[in-house]
């Protein structure tokens, strides 16, 4: 029968790699997605601490007398408002009113109340940042905003902390179609080392059942012909260290015998 046959059963074994490949990638890619994520937050928040750490800086200055705080806070602003990560990453700055105190990309919404601003799917999210500040000091806040170069507003997700010493709410965020992107990039990889591997396997599995199906084959037929009384035939891989050898060899030696008699 079918089944029992080793290169039925070699298929098999693909077969169970196949399905455990299809089966394991969903939940490789989903871990992947939430670690890549993950990290694209951590790194924001890394960001936003550093930005907190250069109003830290000017808040300084002005305790210590050095400067007064609206030149305190202008520097602060200027500086901020040219800093940059990752190429076109930036800081904005608001208040607890909410109203917005610096916006490097959108400067018309300088000095505007924000309370009202909601993205395409009603969230109001920089009264979202007043809250998120409000309640844990720091933390993120997922919403849709126009990204430049696109039409439609994206998913982001910002990290923000409060200032509590000028009321100030700083804030940077990730796009998550970057983040998609670069995993349909990586998961495209992905598939590609499954396919090579899942093709090694194919091919490592067709050598292997030739290698032993076919000595298999000839030795049963050589077996059926010295059963039938004809021993007229060379004994073939009689050299082979494996089983098939000792197959060989065992036919060889019923061979002989059946010439001795």
């Amino acid at each position: 029968m079918i089944f029992s046959r080793i290169s039925f059963k070699l298929v098999l074994i693909v077969g169970i790699s196949l399905l455990g490949m299809i089966a394991l990638a969903p939940i490789a890619l989903s871990t992947l997605r939430t670690q890549m994520v993950a990290d694209r937050q951590a790194k924001t928040q890394h960001m936003v601490d550093v930005g907190y750490g250069i109003l830290t800086h000017y808040q300084k200055l002005e305790a210590d007398g050095k400067l007064p705080r609206a030149d305190a806070q202008k520097a602060a602003i200027a500086e901020l408002k040219s800093l940059r990560y990752d190429k076109v990453e930036y800081f904005w700055i608001n208040d607890m009113s909410p109203k917005m105190i610096m916006h490097p990309i959108k400067p018309e919404l300088d000095g505007k109340d924000l309370s009202g601003m909601k993205d395409p799917e009603g969230n109001a999210l920089f009264v979202g940042f007043v809250d998120v500040v409000k309640k844990q000091g720091a933390g993120f806040y997922a919403y849709l905003w126009p990204k430049p170069g696109f039409d439609k507003p994206v998913g982001k997700i910002s990290y923000v902390k409060g200032f509590a010493p000028w009321g100030w709410i700083i804030g940077t965020g990730i796009y998550l179609d970057d983040v998609d992107a670069l995993f349909k990039q990586t998961a495209q990889m992905f598939a590609l080392v499954c396919l090579a591997v899942f093709a090694l396997v194919l091919i490592s599995a067709f050598f292997i059942g030739r290698s032993v199906t076919r000595p298999l084959t000839i030795i049963t037929n050589l077996t059926d012909r010295l059963a039938s009384g004809d021993s007229a035939f060379d004994v073939p891989y009689t050299a082979r260290k494996d089983e098939v050898g000792a197959l060989a060899k065992s036919l060889r030696v019923f061979k002989d015998n059946a010439e001795a008699i």
